[in-house]
């Protein structure tokens, strides 16, 4: 955080707490890339391998241990540039893809 030309926290005192006492005020992520929500780790996987299925070579989940979200990542270790454009245009398709499959199987 860079305030009045610097990013020296200590030249901030107080400014650790205030960011603490916020934190509850921070929106919650999506529910179904909540780490909180049991059925988000499968959601996540259910729209990696519908990215696949559109194509999509490198698509894999994220999920690191105090992340707030549990997310994905484009690319590959080769960070391919098709699986990153393809995939960052496909991910809102096969996000609603994922929820429509989840709402026809709890409706019926």
């Amino acid at each position: 955080m860079k305030v009045d030309g610097t990013s020296d926290p200590s030249a901030f005192p107080g400014l650790a707490a205030a960011q603490a006492a916020g934190a509850y005020l921070k929106p919650l992520p999506p529910w179904q890339y909540d780490p909180a929500n049991p059925k988000a780790m499968g959601f996540v996987q259910r729209v990696v391998a519908c990215l696949h299925q559109h194509g999509v070579k490198y698509a894999q989940v994220q999920n690191s241990p105090g992340e707030v979200e549990i997310g994905l990542t484009l690319g590959g270790p080769q960070n391919d540039q098709a699986s990153i454009s393809e995939g960052a245009q496909l991910i809102p398709v096969c996000d609603q893809q994922v929820l429509r499959e989840n709402a026809s199987s709890t409706s019926a």
